[in-house]
């Protein structure tokens, strides 16, 4: 988890880097019999704090001209159907990396709060643990960002790592 606090500690260069480690270890971490090298980083804090601005510069250093990248506003698209529009796609040829970033994680209008948003929690939980994300993609890694302004909405459920000042 990146705090907005932390953004002048662990900065975009700093993560830059966290990130290309992560990348280069594919091979390494697969002949272990790891079938799913993925790595999620949540980002929060205030609107305006530049998580967003962070998540982009990285991936646009990052993604070179073998990766692809998804970007979802939770208020348009479920994680469902993201999985769905995957499933039913491969990789382009020659493709070595996908980045996901989710935006405003538990913002926007959410109108039914009952079922419907615990089904939401439950594919993001499926899709940020990889057991969701469709077999044709497994081949390269995975790396998924997000953004919130409500982390206590996912703290609980989602962190087993907390970097903090």
């Amino acid at each position: 988890i990146l705090r907005d606090a932390d953004f002048n500690k662990f900065g975009t260069d700093n993560l830059t880097e966290r990130i290309k480690t992560f990348l280069s270890k594919d091979a390494e971490l697969r002949s272990f019999g790891i079938e799913l090298v993925k790595r999620g980083i949540l980002m929060h804090g205030p609107a305006g704090v530049g998580k967003t601005h962070k998540i982009n510069n990285t991936v646009m250093q990052l993604l070179g001209d073998k990766g692809i990248s998804f970007k979802l506003a939770m208020s348009d698209v479920s994680i469902g159907d993201f999985t769905d529009f995957l499933a039913f796609r491969n990789p382009p040829e020659g493709c070595d990396k996908l980045f996901v970033i989710i935006e405003d994680l538990g913002g926007g209008e959410q109108p039914d709060l009952g079922m419907r948003t615990m089904a939401s929690q439950d594919h993001l939980l499926a899709f940020l643990d990889g057991n969701s994300i469709p077999h044709n993609w497994r081949h390269i890694p995975i790396v998924i960002f997000s953004t919130t302004n409500y982390p206590m909405l996912f703290l609980a459920n989602l962190i087993d790592r907390r970097v903090e000042k």
